[in-house]
């Protein structure tokens, strides 16, 4: 045993066990022939060809990134109403605000103290739209998606 309370399985070298293997296979075979039992038949090497399958029609461009950006929106669905932006510091951290339009007049004007409330107050929210996730899956922005919808649910 080890320290933590569990044994180290010890693994034999990938030919020993073939050779094991193909052993303990023989075996078993001699047993039910002894038995007359008969030995299931493996499915054929090469299986018969399958039908012919219809070749789809290319589908241009912007097909495809509107299939994809459906197939995001249906694996990733959450509030449409607002989304969160990926931010990185120099030092390394990061983390995730939601992207949202700042009224920089009203909070230059306010004094010092309440400018981080007068920010709150005062910012509109980005939806998240089409053009913002595919921006995301183009790998130019990193975006998260808020799970928890507007209904709470």
């Amino acid at each position: 045993m080890t320290e933590n309370g569990s044994e180290s399985l010890q693994f034999e070298p990938p030919e020993q066990e073939n050779v094991r293997l193909r052993e303990e296979n023989a075996r078993l075979r001699r047993l039910l022939a002894v038995h007359s039992i008969p030995i299931p038949q493996l499915a054929p090497e090469n299986p018969p060809p399958a039908k012919a399958v219809e070749i789809a029609q290319p589908v241009d461009r912007e097909e495809r990134a509107r299939r994809r950006i459906a197939l995001f929106r249906s694996l990733f669905r959450g509030r449409e109403d607002v989304y969160a932006r990926r931010w990185d510091n120099d030092d390394g951290r990061h983390g995730y605000v939601p992207a949202a339009l700042k009224d920089w007049k009203a909070i230059n004007e306010s004094r010092p103290e309440d400018r981080k409330k007068v920010g709150q107050k005062t910012r509109k929210f980005l939806p998240l739209t089409d053009a913002v996730i595919e921006s995301h899956l183009l790998g130019k922005d990193t975006v998260g998606v808020y799970a928890l919808l507007p209904d709470e649910t």
